[in-house]
């Protein structure tokens, strides 16, 4: 065990308690981090100005946060079959509790990356479900073969029990179906005391998706390009925007990498006044060009979270499409002299394009606030190609965002 003040940046500490080796049960606070790290050391202390105590799998029995619910236990790893079971001086790690009960079902970040699933059972030790494909020759041609060691691994450890052992010909790899099979084996070994580990709240670092009401306010600029020598940009316009944020986290073992999906309506009222004037007999003529829109956009970004931390720092980048159901536009010629034109589509009768297409990204802090939910605090810029569906007619618009999401559901 290293102990002493070490560097408290970046942590993210947590309620949550650790197990010694005598049997006794520290309660305090837990440095919650990544899940390649959390398999391999434990950072505590008794409270928010104590010392850090820095565990590692041999020097305690397991550790937990009481939120997001995670429990570690400190076991001596298997290599994959047909390696050996481990011996005594083999280095433990900390694995993450899936499934729990008769079976048992753990994960683990190994240091090379790779996301590792083990199940125990009074049937079996602690062993290793494995799923490989490999590039293998035969006749001549090459064919890539999907090894799916793990069921027959399965049906060792979950013996006479019908509901899981009928799920194994055709049980697919991954987290999800892995803690089905085994509940199942759970309920029908002891029903009354097979349970899965319960699943993280939905915080900054959950692992399911997220469904969040967001609001903000949006600035735009429109420009107007015919390529003549005219570019005509628009005052800034302001207005409000209103709808739904999902976050998708790419891996509930990892709270870097998610995928934000973004509906909100908003209304754009643009203003434009021709800067090259058309020149007569009669004066000068320019154009006054007005749009009154409203309609749905849909960004789609990829999001990188700092995870440590109270506060989590992250940039975001990806692409939007929107769709205008109001179209209201239109241009006036104003002559120098007083006289107007009458107002006219600026597009021509066909010519306005209701599909957007654009590029955005944006920066923000994101944080738990209330009973685990997430606040998000972002500024977003976007641009996109507007709305000009005539040639030699170009309409870029960009635009500002500041947007504030909140989890609806826990």
């Amino acid at each position: 065990m290293a102990s002493g003040q070490e560097a408290r940046a970046q942590a993210d500490f947590r309620s949550g308690y650790v197990v010694r080796t005598a049997g006794d049960t520290l309660r305090g606070l837990v440095d919650r981090r990544e899940a390649r790290l959390n398999a391999t050391r434990c950072r505590f202390r008794p409270d928010a100005a104590g010392a850090i105590a820095t565990y590692t799998p041999a020097d305690v029995l397991a550790y937990g946060y009481a939120a997001p619910k995670e429990d570690y236990r400190a076991l001596a790893v298997p290599g994959p079959p047909p390696a050996p079971a481990p011996t005594p001086a083999t280095a433990p790690s900390f694995l993450l509790v899936l499934a729990d009960g008769p079976a048992q079902l753990y994960y683990l970040r190994a240091e090379d990356g790779q996301d590792r699933y083990y199940v125990a059972s009074p049937a079996l030790p602690l062993s290793e479900l494995v799923h490989r494909t490999m590039l293998v020759e035969r006749d001549g041609k090459t064919y890539y073969d999907e090894q799916r060691t793990y069921r027959a691994t399965l049906a060792q450890a979950l013996p006479n029990c019908p509901a899981a052992q009928s799920m194994l010909p055709t049980l697919a790899f991954g987290e999800r179906p892995l803690v089905r099979a085994v509940a199942r084996y759970n309920a029908c070994a002891a029903p009354a005391a097979g349970h899965v580990a319960p699943a993280a709240p939905p915080g900054v670092d959950a692992g399911r998706p997220t469904v969040g009401l967001l609001v903000g306010v949006q600035q735009g600029r429109l420009t107007i390009n015919t390529g003549d020598a005219l570019s005509t940009d628009s005052e800034a316009a302001t207005g409000p925007v209103v709808g739904l944020a999902l976050a998708v986290p790419f891996s509930r073992h990892s709270r870097k990498l998610s995928l934000q999906v973004n509906v909100f309506y908003e209304t754009q009222q643009y203003a434009l006044t021709g800067k090259s004037p058309v020149y007569s007999s009669v004066g000068t003529t320019t154009t006054a060009y007005k749009f009154d829109l409203a309609g749905l956009r849909a960004p789609v970004l990829l999001r990188y979270t700092l995870p440590n931390g109270h506060v989590h720092p992250f940039a975001e980048a990806g692409g939007a499409v929107a769709y205008a159901f109001k179209t209201n536009n239109s241009a006036q010629d104003i002559n120098s002299s007083g006289g107007t034109g009458s107002p006219r589509p600026v597009f021509g009768t066909d010519g306005f394009r209701r599909l957007e297409l654009g590029l955005t990204g944006g920066v923000g802090l994101a944080a738990p606030v209330w009973q685990g939910r997430n606040l998000n605090l972002l500024v977003r810029y976007e641009r996109s190609d507007g709305y000009s569906g005539v040639g030699g007619i170009a309409t870029p618009v960009t635009r500002i965002y500041g947007l504030l999401t909140l989890d609806l559901f826990k």
